[in-house]
């Protein structure tokens, strides 16, 4: 769901999706940073630091 708004353009459900796959154990770290359909996110001023405090989350 997160690619799809992410295509859409619209990075703020994109994030909220990303989010959520992650919250529920999603942790394939290495596609989220190679996933050509996230591009639009990666280029977004607030990635880097929305990347690092999710990767860094303890699972729940």
């Amino acid at each position: 769901v997160a690619c799809a708004y992410c295509r859409l353009g619209n990075s703020k459900e994109a994030y909220f999706y990303l989010h959520l796959a992650i919250d529920e154990g999603y942790r394939n770290y290495k596609y989220i940073q190679t996933d050509p359909d996230l591009d639009n996110l990666r280029k977004d001023k607030n990635w880097k630091a929305w990347f690092e405090k999710e990767k860094n989350k303890k699972p729940i």
